[in-house]
């Protein structure tokens, strides 16, 4: 470290502690009681199953949900004049000035950047800073007086941008339009899931938009590579239009697990299996950057998922032409689930390839308009891509 850094900054005004902002606390207090009730939610869901591996599912989004309210509450970064602490929940991170190489920011796309310190070597790996921390002046002053070490990376990325620009305004197209493009397909990713859980959609309109919003993504890559890309490099200038493949799959999924009843599970996972192939394979063939990047890739395709399941199985009902067959079912038992939300819940006898019954998740109106001994109709179909499914009908 040169002399000069180390008078940048005043030794007298610390040691200081620093906590995360209110409103960081809320955001990550929020999003660990939403996965927590997500967790519960799916264990209810998922209880006429009795899979382990689900509820296993259930179990790690429901840690990781307390994990994120506990972080909130202790986590905290103390600053003295020659040395660093970080601690968390189960670990405590101390670093001395000396020791570290210099600092760098993590920025993204969708959220406030964030402080990385980078140790020197034999001195541990990096410290993460939370991108939610409350700062002051003096602890701008103790961080920007540490080497910066994005000097090379911003050329870089500078360049980078820069070419991507020009080639756009040959094409004739304005930067901060496409800009504005992203900006609104991730605000409709996020919106037309929203919309499918509130509002009713009974020709599938809002189905077949989310679809088709990751394969509109590829087509703007295709389009306007490398000014457009999937997953880019930390600190990138550049737009990533990786949530628009990402976030549509999440909640036809969830929309997915509501409604349709697939029959096996052989089917389901052909579906998610060549549903994420093909969308993140051809994400590939279009995407010169993502091409190079195989952890990335990979990171996708797992991400993809979701995708592959909750568009193959919407598809498959969507799209079937099939003759329905149509079971009358006699009611056995019904119950309520209470949990972070209310579920209803009819207990069926056995039907057609359920040979074991089945907890059938119905409205509250249908629920208090039925009693056990009442009978009801499943209706049992082959699926437009083979996958055969069931839903409640009409006698």
């Amino acid at each position: 470290m040169t002399a000069h850094a180390e008078e940048a900054f005043d030794p007298s005004a610390y040691p200081r502690t620093y906590q995360l902002s209110v409103a960081g606390k809320w955001l990550v207090s929020v999003l660990g009681f939403v996965l927590v009730s997500l967790s519960l939610i799916g264990a209810v869901l998922f209880s006429a199953s009795g899979s382990a591996a689900l509820y296993a599912a259930c179990g790690v989004l429901a840690l990781l949900g307390i994990y994120l309210v506990v972080t909130a509450i202790f986590y905290q970064v103390i600053l003295a004049a020659d040395s660093i602490q970080v601690s968390g929940i189960y670990r405590r991170r101390r670093l001395a000035r000396r020791d570290i190489a210099g600092r760098s920011r993590f920025r993204s796309s969708n959220g406030p950047p964030a402080w990385v310190l980078v140790a020197k070597p034999g001195f541990g790996g990096k410290i993460n800073l939370s991108r939610f921390l409350k700062t002051d002046k003096e602890f701008l002053s103790w961080i920007m007086s540490l080497p910066d070490l994005d000097l090379g990376k911003k050329r870089v990325a500078e360049k980078e941008r820069k070419d991507a620009v020009a080639s756009l305004k040959e094409r004739g197209f304005a930067e901060l339009t496409l800009r504005r493009v992203v900006l609104g397909l991730n605000i409709a990713a996020y919106g037309l899931g929203l919309a499918s859980f509130l509002v009713r959609d009974p020709h599938h309109v809002l189905t077949w938009a989310m679809v088709a919003m990751p394969w509109a993504a590829i087509v703007l890559v295709a389009n306007f590579a490398p000014f457009y890309r999937f997953g880019g490099p930390r600190n990138s200038p550049l737009p990533d239009l990786s949530l628009v493949m990402i976030i549509p799959g999440l909640f036809l999924m969830l929309s997915a697990l509501q409604r349709i009843a697939p029959i096996g599970w052989e089917g389901p996972t052909l579906l998610t299996a060549f549903g994420s192939a093909i969308l993140v394979g051809v994400a590939l063939c279009f995407d010169p950057w993502l091409k190079k990047q195989r952890a990335t890739a990979a990171l996708l395709l797992l991400l993809c998922c979701s995708y592959g399941y909750g568009a193959g199985l919407e598809v498959n009902a969507m799209l079937d032409q099939s003759a329905p067959q149509t079971y009358v079912v006699m009611v056995t038992a019904k119950h309520v689930n209470h949990g972070r939300s209310t579920s209803y819940q009819l207990t069926l006898a056995p039907w057609g390839p359920k040979v074991s019954g089945q907890d059938l998740r119905v409205s509250y109106s249908r629920y208090a308009a039925t009693k056990p001994g009442d009978k009801v109709c499943m209706v049992l179909r082959g699926g437009a891509l083979g996958v055969p499914w069931s839903e409640l009908g009409r006698c």
